[in-house]
């Protein structure tokens, strides 16, 4: 299955250019700090991990369009690449965003 990101763009506001997402260890103290920062913290299903979403706004994004100012370019980074019709094998839908992965690599 492929997503197709620019035909859903209305879903989801590109919320992946909006954010910064990673997948970590940590325990109840780990998970304060990060709140207190200003980030969200989304338990995972193995205990202990987590999903921290960081919320800042890629440079490169065109607000009017949520667009990418470098689609198509070379300078734009792989991973956005993978992200936007990659097979979606390990990601689960969630809302505000079509892709999440679901698990810690």
């Amino acid at each position: 299955m492929k997503i197709d990101c620019l035909s859903n763009l209305h879903k989801c506001g590109a919320s992946c250019c909006k954010s910064v997402t990673f997948f970590t260890r940590g325990d109840d103290e780990m998970v304060d700090y990060w709140e207190a920062h200003g980030m969200k913290v989304v338990p995972h299903p193995i205990p202990g991990h987590f999903m921290v979403v960081v919320p800042i706004t890629c440079q490169q994004l065109d607000e009017d369009t949520l667009t990418c100012k470098l689609w198509g370019k070379p300078e734009r980074p792989e991973v956005c690449n993978r992200l936007d019709f990659g097979a979606t094998e390990g990601y689960v839908l969630t809302e505000g965003c079509l892709l999440t992965c679901s698990r810690p690599d």
